[in-house]
């Protein structure tokens, strides 16, 4: 921390700012954002890259990881000011399409059911970080590029910042972590974590296709893993395939037309794929849960604190709803660092993971287990979704993240009125 002396006593000096912001990953320029909507805090966001190459519109908004964004993670993304640029390029999904390879039941969730023009937008990850950049250059937000954490020294009215190649410390209120799963803000910090490397591996790759999606997303569930299809428009599709990695590499090392076939039949003909587009690209699949996200003046968000199995894109969608939570938190603050604040955040989001990442180990348990009979009764299953509202209703909802207390329809206006 950093201190002067006054009359033989130490005293802490005024922090220098209010937020800093680590990381400027998608969510915490999301955050940032945010918080510029509350003109009183002193917000810096700090980054380890290099800034960003300005690409042409054409070339930031193709190729990358396709992203599934949820109803609320587009009205976070719209309250800060960003979808308007972003929604040129995204495609709506009205129908989520979930069924199982072999048996005859099916879901099919629909917008229209909730009175909604989408259960949520498929985009890609270089158009969304370029509308966050363009966002912020327009707010004229503090960004520090090549800067990086060397040590976090919390005080008692501020926590102290030393960065690499820098003998100036800064000093902020609050520290929140944005810095992914291999946080460096959570080490400093010696935030507890439960970490282990998933079985499966993931398969990404994009596809031009004979018929149209047009605005259905698919779910098929597999004997040997989960196909994900998301629509990208001119009968475009973007896949994920989660399976074990003998599978996935056998998949990947297939030549074009066998890979094209073995998708159709995973797809019982849906698709009718007919060219690669681009790579396939191979990742193995992380999982983290950090046990504790707050720390004295210190909080953890995104994937600095969860990192989950891909199934149901629920990661990034989990990231914005951090993201909500957190601005309207401070948005009644006076000191963003207080403890009770930072706890009752923690409090909240923690219950919040803890339902995310249980509705993931049930649906992957139920469709990763071989026993006789099961087959059958998930198929059963997923037609009762389909002829019981409620029960889709429900599972939509989830899937939007429009059950928490944060809705971002009403942090927003919560946020007005505290500015």
């Amino acid at each position: 921390m950093i201190t002067g002396i006054s009359d033989g006593a130490i005293q802490e000096r005024p922090a220098a700012h209010d937020v800093v912001i680590v990381g400027a990953g998608a969510v915490g320029m999301t955050l940032a954002l945010a918080l510029n909507r509350l003109s009183r805090f002193r917000v810096l966001l700090l980054e380890a890259q290099t800034p960003p190459v300005a690409m042409p519109d054409n070339r930031a908004t193709a190729g990358g990881r396709i992203l599934a964004l949820s109803w609320s993670s587009v009205q976070t993304l719209g309250a800060i000011g960003a979808w308007d640029a972003l929604s040129r390029d995204a495609i709506p999904m009205t129908c989520i399409h979930v069924s199982q390879h072999g048996w005859p039941g099916s879901a099919m969730l629909h917008a229209r059911t909730l009175g909604l023009d989408a259960l949520g937008w498929v985009v890609r990850e270089p158009a969304l970080r370029s509308a966050l950049q363009e966002a912020l250059q327009s707010a004229g937000m503090e960004v520090r590029y090549g800067a990086r954490l060397a040590g976090a020294f919390p005080g008692r009215s501020c926590i102290t910042l030393h960065l690499r190649d820098d003998s100036t410390p800064l000093t902020t209120s609050l520290l929140v972590g944005a810095d992914g799963t291999d946080s460096s803000v959570r080490s400093m910090l010696a935030l507890p974590v439960r970490r282990r490397s998933l079985p499966q591996h993931a398969l990404v790759f994009t596809l031009r296709c004979g018929a149209d999606l047009g605005m259905m997303a698919y779910e098929r569930f597999l004997e040997e893993g989960v196909l994900g299809v998301l629509p990208l428009g001119a009968q475009g599709a973007g896949c994920t395939y989660v399976a074990d990695p003998q599978r996935i590499g056998h998949l990947a090392g297939l030549p074009e037309p066998l890979l094209l076939k073995a998708v159709d039949t995973m797809m019982a003909g849906r698709l009718h794929p007919e060219a690669l587009l681009g790579v396939p690209r191979r990742f193995d699949l992380p999982w983290l849960m950090a046990q504790a996200i707050t720390a004295p003046r210190a909080v953890l968000i995104g994937n600095a604190a969860h990192t989950l199995h891909p199934a149901a894109a629920q990661g990034f969608n989990l990231g914005l709803r951090d993201v909500a939570a957190l601005a309207l938190a401070l948005a009644k603050a006076q000191d963003p660092g207080e403890p009770g604040l930072l706890g009752a955040y923690a409090q909240e989001r923690l219950a919040d993971y803890r339902q995310t990442a249980l509705w993931l180990q049930a649906l992957l348990r139920l469709y990763g287990t071989r026993l006789p009979g099961l087959a059958m009764l998930r198929g059963i299953g997923l037609g009762l979704v389909d002829m019981a509202p409620a029960l889709g209703h429900a599972v939509s909802l989830w899937g939007m993240g429009a059950g928490r207390p944060y809705l971002p329809a009403l942090w927003q206006e919560g946020m007005q009125h505290a500015s």
